[in-house]
């Protein structure tokens, strides 16, 4: 989604020679938006109050012209919506009801501002749903200064979906930029509470007729400005709008847009300037009051970046309200054959079971001593609860030195702690993490084991701290879950399954294998089920007395295990999961036709 910013559009001069003016900038604006915007995305005009001067009732015709200038001019290449808030000079004898009759023309739900000081539109792209909120600062009529019904806000906020993005937008700003500006929000330390609270991603404003960016709260909140669209002949003052990027609930990027009165060409695409709004996502650090949220944030900035590096997730939780929300969001949630909570599990047992290749949990068994780690840590938290040595360590150097990458678990350290007797803090450390996926398992795995420490010793919040090195999202990624095929491939006395599978052609059980392996091409790369396979249909054919394969599914099955081969070579010089995707869909798209072959001798038979 794109978002046109703009904001007082009001004139002092109501002339012929100024409305050309004020045209010529509108298609400024047009040229420059077609120019940087690709046709058939969504664009968001919004415009941030004071469409008119001091209550002229007159000046709404002329913003009309500018508003269904720009409405025609974007219709045929974009789908666009409009959005309003009032601005003090929307005011007409104390009233509004002239604005909001004006704005009902762009924007139907707007209508709800008849009853209320705040309406809202959703828009859904890629899945994701945006609540972007209207709000009148104006409250009570105040001209000189900004103030927010705050009942009618959290009212509107309880009936929005939760796990929407936010967006708000109103004419005054929360904090002034001039000490000599006095019209800034006089309650706004409630406001930015509320911002916290619902999270919202991004505050759109005008009025100060000068630009500003900033960002405030955990949620990193960015909070927009943008000068007047029609400047008033200020010296040194130019016209100018924001065009705002904003892609899975992240801002990507903000251009500010001037136009230079000293420039006279009849089509001129404005000067941009590019806003930097600084926050602590910056430096990859991703905060909030739910794991769930922290999460979802995460994936959005991943959505965009592919992959980040020295990441850092961290929150204090009300532990029960903790449980709850890694319970519904992470624990039920089900990619392949186990939910997540059942992976964290199997993740954390001391035997590794035969779905997986290796567990973390396996790794920090002492043998000698017979122990868990989770007893470790538990017996070590008895004596000393601060104590800094109840650690989980997965690897050592010579694990580091030894092992195959793949093999090598990501999740080096669990560190435990007590700051405060009723505050257990567990800090992950990872040397890479797959976050679509393996991170869900990661969170399902701190509450497996923050739940086993709270049977010995209650506490009532939690601190988590998850530290990567790198951070990154793989389609399909396989969470080290063996396919079928392998799992027989492994033991003797199973590879005589798929032998008697193949002896007896049931190819509908070669299907339903290759189909299972399509959905584990794993990080750890294994062929050996394909091998198997391979070595059966072999064996089947030397026997005159069987019927034979053709020699085309024999063919197209090794060319699925060469493919195999190419990505464990590649694994040699990348960890990079997008360097190996182009790999992976080749072993995808050989094991589709295998299987499409296997199919068109059923057909025939």
């Amino acid at each position: 989604m794109y978002i046109i910013q703009v904001s007082d559009l009001h004139n002092s001069e109501d002339t012929k020679k100024e409305e050309d003016r004020c045209l010529k900038i509108t298609k400024s604006l047009i040229m420059t938006v077609k120019k940087e915007v690709p046709t058939n995305q969504q664009i968001l005009v919004v415009v941030c109050g004071d469409l008119i001067n001091k209550g002229d009732k007159n000046a709404f015709n002329f913003v009309k012209k500018v508003l269904d200038e720009i409405r025609s001019q974007f219709a045929s290449s974009y789908n666009v919506k409009f959005g309003f808030v009032p601005g003090n000079h929307d005011l007409i004898d104390g009233d509004l009801t002239e604005f909001k009759g004006f704005i009902n023309n762009y924007n139907k739900e707007s209508d709800n501002f008849k009853s209320s000081s705040c309406y809202s539109i959703s828009i859904e792209e890629d899945d994701l749903t945006t609540d972007i909120i209207f709000i009148n600062s104006l409250y009570k009529g105040a001209k000189d200064k900004g103030e927010i019904n705050y009942d009618e806000l959290i009212r509107l906020l309880e009936q929005l979906d939760s796990s929407t993005k936010k967006i708000f937008v109103l004419h005054h700003t929360i904090m002034s930029m001039d000490e000599n500006d006095r019209s800034s929000i006089i309650n706004a330390a409630r406001f930015v509470k509320v911002i916290e609270k619902y999270r919202v991603s991004m505050l759109l404003h005008g009025h100060t007729h000068g630009l500003d960016a900033i960002s405030i709260g955990c949620c990193n909140c960015a909070i927009i400005g943008v000068g007047a669209l029609f400047s008033r002949n200020y010296p040194d003052v130019n016209s100018q709008f924001n065009l705002i990027e904003y892609q899975n609930g992240v801002v990507k990027e903000v251009t500010n847009f001037t136009h230079h009165h000293d420039r006279h060409q009849e089509h001129e695409i404005m000067k941009d300037t590019k806003l930097n709004i600084y926050s602590n996502r910056d430096k990859n650090v991703f905060s909030g009051e739910k794991i769930s949220d922290i999460y979802k944030d995460l994936i959005a900035s991943l959505n965009m970046s592919k992959r980040l590096y020295n990441v850092r997730m961290c929150g204090r939780f009300n532990y029960a309200e903790f449980k709850k929300d890694v319970e519904h969001f992470f624990s039920k949630d089900k990619d392949f054959e186990f939910d997540y909570g059942t992976l964290a599990s199997k993740w954390q047992s001391s035997k590794c079971p035969e779905e997986l290749y290796f567990t973390h949990g396996e790794n920090y068994y002492n043998s000698e001593s017979n122990k868990e780690g989770i007893s470790y840590i538990i017996d070590t938290l008895k004596k000393k609860s601060t104590s800094s040595r109840a650690v989980l360590s997965t690897i050592s150097m010579k694990d580091i030195d030894g092992k195959e990458d793949y093999f090598l678990p990501s999740l080096m350290v669990i560190q435990f702690g007590f700051e405060k007797e009723d505050t257990l803090i567990i800090t992950m450390y990872l040397r890479a993490l797959e976050a679509r996926r393996f991170l869900k398992i990661n969170i399902c795995e701190i509450l497996h084991l923050a739940e086993q420490v709270r049977k010995d010793k209650r506490f009532d919040n939690i601190e988590v701290n998850i530290n990567a090195f790198r951070v990154q999202i793989e389609n399909g990624f396989s969470c080290f879950i063996k396919s079928e095929l392998d799992k027989l491939a492994t033991h003797e006395i199973s590879k005589r399954d798929i032998q008697e599978i193949v002896r007896n052609k049931d190819i509908n059980k070669i299907i339903n294998l290759l189909e299972g392996k399509n959905r584990h091409i794993e990080t750890v790369v294994v062929s050996k089920g394909i091998e198997e396979l391979i070595n059966s249909i072999e064996w089947v054919n030397r026997y005159e007395n069987l019927e034979h394969y053709d020699v085309s599914i024999l063919d197209s099955m090794k060319k699925i295990s060469e493919a195999l081969k190419e990505i464990k070579d590649k694994r040699e010089t990348t960890s990079i999961y997008d360097e190996l995707e182009e790999l992976k869909n080749n072993v995808r798209k050989q094991i589709k036709k295998t299987i499409d072959l296997l199919k068109s001798f059923v057909k025939e038979s």
